[in-house]
């Protein structure tokens, strides 16, 4: 046996046998913690943490996550100390609509740097230069600075001042933002897009924390120009007590606040001169704190300003915002070349790679989550990512509060894609099924907290149109269809929860498929509403109208952060033509009721929350659910089959640890070993260098790995090898594809470093695969390899078991107390297994080398 064989098998029998008590810990804990768990949190990437700056301004102290390296619509949090509390603030007000709160904190992005003090010429913020709360209302009258010379004395606060601050473009040209003529047209507010600017408020201990702010770019406001190598500033404005509104001062203006604080006002007024559209006035603006921000290069920095033929790499947009990192370091490098990348779906890129119409093959590089099967070059598959697919929501509770933990099952990810709520659709068929997803007995039992008071959502998941081919889709679907509860409810059994049905037009439907369909073509009756006139004069069918169809994760994305749903279920008519199916105008906060698939960069780039979803369910009732954490996606590849072919990795759900996140997928750049020029594939070798190497530190500079991202080192690391061998076949045209390091599953698990065990499931059989039972069905002709892998190597995980209870609970603590005392008699063993050449250690080999043939492999 080779040495470093000898090594590691030698650990994993000392392993295995040092790690036995805390292993029955874990088994005997597992069976008396009752409900759902969670393995971890919806948390950050470590990188987040180190980007973020800290600055303060008389007393009050904020924290922005990320100033540097931001992108347009990038969420920026927020959180701060020392202000003042605010009173009368609702927290279902929209940021753009006034508050009628006293002693906000104001949030806005302005042009240009902030050397701070009043004196503009000597580097102070004009506050002109802000896009701030006199920009989008139109008409709006605006508080006298406690300068002003026509008014000595501050009126009353019902004599409002009608004098407004106005707004300097970074052109120069003044606006008194008085009237749409007077507005730029990129700021009024019928020009698409929400005003960013915010008003926000503080707790009565003086604090708040994740306060978001979006980001946007001169694509955008072409009036704050904000973009690559141009200076902006996100300004954040506390509202204090005027000095001239001392406790002392006049009567007219000590009145101070009126309700205490967090109590909505309703058709209250405040002390105007406490409130939001005084943030400009000296005395508060001069306590204002500054971040300055930069933009990151797009990807068209390197289209426009390089004059060098592009190279491009294509496909997946798993790898979006990877690639936005990649191609700027890879342009704006003399020394590299002009990379270029467009997001596409898989199947097509596929498609460009291995077909040659004569004239040459439409792609040469591309990135996959499934192996190319049918191409006549031969190709490597190297990884260069590893994510996921996120289900996105926002959604606010029975107190307008948002909602910040979420779990979903397979069988409610598979009722919302066969749309078998009965919503607000009259169709016969659904009218024993509830009425939506936060009504269904099923969601209320894994969602503590959630009531029938919650916001009645009609939609199903803002994702792919019908009919656009995805790997994300064919991930989605796999996961749904490995699980047997989902996949009895889709063959016809009703759920143990409501006998909920599935909506007949998804009876028995194939699993996993590479696109969603609109199987149901039910049309509302006439009706005496609205939307009769459209049903009349189209005759939709319920499901059109209620989807909510986009074009990409990024819009799927975008829907969220504007809180817009893409359903066109809104009827116009009566407007000098016919009827015309509508959007619905953006949710208010305080009733928004979304769901979307997207992709876990996204939804860390933009702040949505993620949903957690279940890994296994247990004989007790008990679920386990993960999130899309760098961990739970490393340990998702633990255990995953690998196609021996292409070394492509596919998970395992039924065997995955109980913090594996299942929706994780790696994405591969696929490119030919034969028939590129010398130039064009030296360029390729040198992409897929720096995409195993410097491309997968995690951060947020330019040519760093996101957030959204499990970096290909440490557990991973096996991955970036192979990328980095493969660049060299690459590079020289030779035709060779290696053969992908085996038992991937088994790497990735040692190298994790944690006590491992066997995950025991209990499926049993039937129910799995397509409609009718069977094996999974590939997308491609190649079927999956087998990993030579046992149901062992789980880091951080509890023994799963479906069937009867485990006798541990009751012998739990003498067997605990009996492995206690062998382990003390088996420590002098587990050091000499541990010394080279100890007579000890090589029975151990021995040893373990017999009990691992003896294991029965896993296909």
């Amino acid at each position: 046996m080779h040495a470093t064989a000898r090594g590691r098998t030698a650990r994993r029998v000392t392993l295995v046998t040092g790690a036995l008590v805390s292993v029955m810990t874990c088994v005997f804990m597992s069976t008396i913690i009752p409900g759902s768990m969670t393995a971890h949190a919806a948390a950050k990437p470590s990188s987040q943490a180190s980007s973020a700056v800290t600055a303060s301004n008389n007393g009050v102290s904020v924290t922005a996550s990320q100033t540097e390296n931001l992108h347009s619509h990038q969420i920026v949090t927020l959180n701060w100390s020392g202000a003042t509390p605010t009173h009368n603030y609702s927290v279902t007000a929209s940021p753009g609509t006034k508050n009628y709160s006293e002693f906000p904190v104001i949030i806005m992005e302005c042009w240009g740097t902030d050397s701070g003090g009043l004196d503009t010429t000597k580097g102070a913020m004009d506050p002109a230069h802000c896009f701030g709360s006199t920009s989008p209302q139109v008409g709006t009258k605006m508080y006298s600075d406690t300068n002003d010379p026509d008014h000595p004395n501050p009126p009353a606060t019902t004599n409002v001042i009608n004098k407004a601050l106005g707004f300097t473009s970074v052109t120069g040209q003044h606006y008194t933002m008085v009237g749409l003529t007077t507005t730029p047209t990129d700021l009024q507010l019928n020009a698409g897009v929400q005003p960013n600017f915010v008003y926000a408020w503080t707790g009565a201990n003086g604090e708040r924390q994740n306060q978001q702010f979006e980001v946007r770019t001169a694509e955008q406001y072409p009036s704050l120009g904000c973009a690559y190598g141009k200076d902006c500033t996100i300004e954040v404005v506390p509202i204090t007590r005027p000095d001239w509104c001392a406790d002392n001062a006049a009567a007219g203006c000590s009145g101070g606040p009126i309700t205490p604080v967090g109590v909505a006002v309703g058709s209250l007024v405040g002390n105007g001169y406490l409130e939001a559209p005084t943030w400009w006035l000296t005395t508060n603006w001069q306590n204002r704190i500054a971040f300055p921000i930069s933009i990151a290069p797009t990807l068209d920095v390197c289209s426009n300003g390089d004059t060098r033929a592009q190279v491009p790499v294509d496909g997946s947009e798993l790898a979006y915002n990877a690639m936005y990192s990649w191609v700027p370091e890879f342009c704006l490098d003399p020394t590299k070349f002009n990379l270029s990348y467009v997001s596409m779906f898989e199947p097509r890129a596929r498609d460009l790679l291995t077909t040659n119409p004569g004239t040459g093959y439409g792609a040469n590089a591309i990135l996959s989550s499934l192996p190319v099967t049918s191409s006549a070059r031969p190709v490597v598959h190297a990884p260069v990512a590893v994510t996921g697919f996120a289900v996105t929501y926002l959604i606010d509770d029975k107190d307008n509060a948002q909602v910040t933990t979420l779990n979903l099952t397979p069988l409610l990810l598979a009722k919302l894609l066969t749309d078998s709520y009965r919503s607000v659709s009259t169709e016969p068929a659904l009218q024993a099924n509830p009425q939506d997803l936060f009504r269904d007995s099923e969601f209320l039992a894994i969602n503590p907290g959630f009531t029938s008071t919650f916001p009645t959502n009609d939609y199903n998941m803002i994702m792919f149109g019908a009919g656009d081919q995805s790997d994300v889709i064919w991930a989605l679907t796999s996961y749904i269809n490995a699980d047997p509860e989902a996949r009895a409810w889709l063959n016809g059994t009703p759920d143990a929860y409501s006998g909920m049905t599935v909506n007949p037009k998804y009876r028995g439907m194939t699993l996993p498929e590479l696109a969603t369909s609109l199987l149901d073509q039910y049309v509302e009756p006439p009706e005496s509403n609205d939307n009769d006139h459209c049903y009349r004069e189209y005759s939709t069918p319920d499901q059109i109208v209620y989807s909510q169809p986009v074009n990409s994760m990024f819009d799927a994305a975008m829907a969220m952060v504007n809180r817009q749903s893409p359903a066109t279920d809104i009827c116009t008519y009566g407007q000098g033509g016919p009827p015309q199916w509508a959007k619905e105008p953006p949710q208010s906060i305080g009733s928004r009721n979304l769901l979307a698939l997207t992709s876990v960069p996204f939804a860390e780039e933009y702040g949505l929350p993620m949903a957690n979803l279940q890994v296994h369910q247990l004989s007790s009732g008990q679920r386990l659910f993960a999130a899309p954490t760098v961990t739970g996606m490393t340990s998702a590849l633990a255990y995953s089959t690998e196609d021996k072919t292409t070394g492509v990795l596919s998970l395992d759900y039924q065997h995955l640890a109980a913090n594996a996140y299942p929706g994780t997928m790696p994405v591969y750049a696929v490119v030919p070993t034969a028939g590129l020029d010398k130039t064009t594939a030296k360029d390729y070798g040198q992409f897929l260098t720096y995409a195993a190497t410097d491309g997968q530190v995690l951060g947020d500079g330019r040519g760093q790995l996101p957030d959204g991202y499990a970096p290909l080192t440490g557990a991973l690391s096996a991955l970036s090898d192979y990328t980095k061998q493969v660049a060299a076949d690459v590079t020289a045209q030779d035709g060779q594809v290696p053969t992908p390091p085996p038992n991937l599953g088994d790497t990735i698990a040692n190298n994790l470093g944690e006590p491992s065990q066997t995950v025991q499931t209990d499926y049993g059989s039937g129910g799995l695969g397509n409609g009718t039972g069977g094996n999974t069905p590939s997308p491609t002709s190649a079927a999956p390899g087998d990993n030579g892998k046992s149901s062992t190597g789980l880091p951080q995980t509890l023994a799963l078991t479906r069937g009867s209870n485990s006798w541990l609970a009751s012998w739990g603590l003498p067997v605990l107390l009996g492995i206690g005392l062998l382990a003390g008699v088996l420590v002098p063993l587990i050091r000499w297994g541990g010394q080279p050449g100890h007579p000890v250690r090589l029975a151990l080999v021995t040893f373990g080398s017999r009990i691992r043939k003896a294991l029965p492999h896993r296909a």
